[in-house]
């Protein structure tokens, strides 16, 4: 049983790892935020520690482990039927500091302009760990209603809280599940010990 038991849990975790994997490479990670008429798909792209201006890219939500260069991927969809914005221009900051602080210093500003391919690319300087945020504003004179704010954290946060929301996710279920199995055939042999003990 004790065979079994661990060879249900290597298997567990070799599928699950190999999903983790595969979801991180097929672009299954992004942050989606909703405001008014639009929802902006975030990701995040840095260099993993020790392979600074390498060409291998580790992807993040809004949560960066290390400050400098990151290359950042908005696409922006209408909420109402999920079609990318093509035709309306789309201004773009990132401001240190967390959204509404007072004071926020403006590190880039893009001006409006239409992206016909509905994909819009940044390569940031996030200089120190700390709180920044975007502020993505859609249309000609874009209202607050047009206007998204994208929190990010750089560096204030390590080990699992730093993982991103799918690896976190698989993780615990991949514990949930070893525990249950544990359980299980623990159960399972003080069951059938006691079962000995009678007979």
């Amino acid at each position: 049983m004790a065979t079994a038991l661990r060879l249900v849990i290597f298997n567990l975790l070799l599928i699950l790892s190999s999903y983790c994997f595969a979801q991180r490479q097929s672009g299954a990670l992004d942050c989606a935020i909703t405001h008014g008429d639009f929802r902006v798909h975030f990701t995040a792209y840095q260099a993993p520690k020790g392979l600074q201006g390498g060409t291998y890219l580790e992807r993040y939500c809004e949560q960066v482990p290390l400050p400098g260069e990151i290359f950042i991927t908005l696409d922006i969809y209408k909420t109402y039927g999920a079609e990318i914005v093509r035709d309306k221009p789309v201004a773009v900051r990132v401001l240190e500091g967390a959204p509404g602080a007072e004071a926020n210093r403006t590190l880039l500003e893009v001006p409006g302009k239409i992206y016909p391919s509905g994909i819009i690319e940044l390569h940031p300087n996030l200089p120190a760990p700390g709180d920044y945020h975007l502020v993505v504003a859609i249309g000609e004179n874009p209202s607050e209603e047009n206007t998204v704010t994208i929190p990010v954290k750089v560096g204030t946060k390590s080990g699992f809280l730093s993982m991103d929301s799918t690896t976190r996710r698989m993780l615990l279920l991949m514990l949930v599940v070893i525990g249950i199995l544990t359980a299980y055939s623990f159960y399972s042999g003080r069951k059938g010990q006691s079962k000995e003990n009678k007979s």
